[in-house]
C-alpha cells in the first residue's frame, strides 16, 4: 500500500489548520522502535539511539500554545523558546501532524542537518488543544495524552499485527514510533502527560455510509478479531434499554442521551420488539484512506478502542451516518455470526491487568526505575507473552 504522507501538501489545500506550537523542555524518550525509524528515515541509519532520540525530541517533543497558557488541566509545563509549525487535518482534537522540512525551516540548520531530505512527516498524538478551543474535562476535550494510554495503544497495534499475522489476513497496522514522556502532569484524568509518535497516513474522518467498503471491512474486521478476544467496541453501550423506579429508559450516543419519541419507533422498527434491559455496542474501526475489497488491502488505525475479552454478551453494530441513529448492520446474539473467543486463539491477557502493567511501567520510568531500554523490553514480553500461543 502506497498510503503514507509525506508532505503537507498531499491533504490538498485550505484541509489543514497551521499553528505555533512550542518545545517542551522537559520531554525525554520512554520508548522508540528504532529498526522502524532507521528503516522509514533512511537519514536516520547510521545515528545511534542517543541521536535519534535527540531527533524524536526536536521534531516531535512539542505542545500547542493554549494548552502551555493554562494549568486547570495539567500542571505548569515548561516550554523552551524553540517553535515550529503543527498542522491539524479534519478533525484532529489533540493530535497534529509535523513536517519535518518545516521543522528544518523552523530553527537554525546546522550543517550536519542539511544533507537531509525535505520530506517526511511524523503524527503525533496529544499535543494539546488548538488555539480556538478550551480545554473541557473530557477524554479528548482536555487537550492531553496520558503516557499510561499511549504504552497500551502502542502494545495494542503489535498484538494486532500479530494476530492479523497469524490469521493470514492482508490487513495492515499502522506502525508507532516512539512514546514521549512530556515531564508534567494531566490533572484529567491524572497521570504522566506525554505523546505516541506515529507514522502518518492519510485518513478521512467521520462515519462511514451504510453498505460502503468501510463498512463491510469494519464488521469483517470485528469479526476476526473477536476469535482472538479483542475487539473495538466503544466503552460503554450505544443504546441502552432498562427500566428503572419501573419505568421503561432508553438511551443513545455519546454522552448518552435519552432517545426520543420517533427515535425510539425506528429503534424499534429495526431490532423488533425490546424488553429491558437491552443494549448495542457500537464498533469504532477506523482506516486510512486506501481502502480495497479486491484485492483486499487496508490499514488500521487509531487504535486505543481496542479493548480485551473473555467473553461477548450483547448485540453490536456499526455506526454509520446514514441510518436512524446512526445504527448500520447489527449482529444479535443469536445470530449466526455472532461469535465468542476461541479458547485456542484467545489473547493470554486480561484487560485490566493490561492497564495496570501500563501503569505500573510509566510509574516506574517516570521515576527512574525503569531505562527506556527497559521499557522496551517490558513491552516485547507482554506482547510476546499475550500471543506466544499463536
Amino acid at each position: 500500500m502506497n498510503d503514507v504522507l509525506w508532505r503537507i501538501e498531499q491533504y490538498g489545500p485550505g484541509s489543514v489548520r497551521a499553528e505555533t506550537v512550542s518545545r517542551v523542555k522537559t520531554a525525554s524518550v520512554m520508548f522508540a522502535d528504532y529498526d522502524l525509524l532507521r528503516t522509514t528515515f533512511p537519514e536516520l541509519a547510521s545515528l545511534d539511539e542517543d541521536a535519534i532520540n535527540k531527533w524524536l525530541l526536536e521534531n516531535a517533543a512539542y505542545i500547542s500554545q493554549s494548552q502551555a497558557a493554562q494549568t486547570a488541566l495539567n500542571s505548569k509545563i515548561k516550554t523552551a523558546r524553540e517553535y515550529t509549525i503543527a498542522f491539524r487535518p479534519p478533525e484532529y482534537g489533540r493530535a497534529g501532524v509535523f513536517s519535518l522540512a518545516w521543522n528544518l525551516k523552523g530553527r537554525k540548520c546546522r550543517q550536519d542537518y542539511e544533507q537531509w531530505p525535505n520530506e517526511g512527516c511524523l503524527d503525533v498524538k496529544g499535543i494539546g488543544i488548538e488555539p480556538s478551543r478550551t480545554p473541557r474535562k473530557t477524554t479528548h476535550g482536555t487537550g492531553l495524552l496520558l503516557l499510561s494510554m499511549a504504552l497500551r495503544e502502542l502494545i495494542c497495534e503489535r498484538i494486532i499485527h500479530r494476530v492479523l499475522e497469524h490469521a493470514g489476513s492482508p490487513i495492515l497496522t499502522a506502525r508507532n514510533y516512539a512514546l514521549i514522556d512530556l515531564g508534567f502532569n494531566a490533572k484529567y484524568p491524572k497521570g504522566v502527560a506525554g505523546l505516541l509518535v506515529r507514522q502518518a497516513y492519510l485518513r478521512d474522518h467521520g462515519l462511514k455510509n451504510a453498505g460502503s467498503i468501510e463498512e463491510h471491512l469494519e464488521m469483517s474486521i470485528e469479526l476476526l478479531l473477536r476469535r482472538y478476544g479483542l475487539s473495538f467496541m466503544l466503552r460503554g453501550p450505544w443504546i441502552h434499554v432498562f427500566k428503572t423506579r419501573g419505568e421503561l429508559k432508553t438511551m443513545w450516543g455519546r454522552p448518552n442521551t435519552p432517545t426520543t419519541p420517533s427515535q425510539f419507533d425506528s429503534l424499534v422498527a429495526i431490532t423488533g420488539p425490546i424488553s429491558p434491559p437491552f443494549q448495542i455496542d457500537g464498533l469504532n474501526v477506523q482506516f486510512t484512506r486506501e481502502l480495497c475489497l479486491h484485492p483486499l488491502s487496508a490499514r488500521l488505525i487509531d487504535l486505543a478502542s481496542l479493548c480485551i475479552y473473555e467473553s461477548f454478551e450483547n448485540a453490536f453494530a456499526t455506526l454509520v451516518e446514514d441510518r436512524p441513529l446512526f445504527l448500520g448492520k447489527i449482529v444479535f446474539p443469536n445470530d449466526v455470526e455472532f461469535v465468542q473467543p476461541d479458547p485456542r486463539l484467545r489473547v493470554r491477557m486480561l484487560d485490566e491487568d493490561f492497564d495496570d502493567q501500563c501503569l505500573h511501567i510509566v510509574k516506574a520510568y517516570h521515576a527512574g526505575v525503569l531505562s527506556p531500554d527497559d521499557v522496551s523490553k517490558r513491552v516485547t514480553m507482554i506482547v510476546e507473552k499475550a500471543t506466544e500461543h499463536l
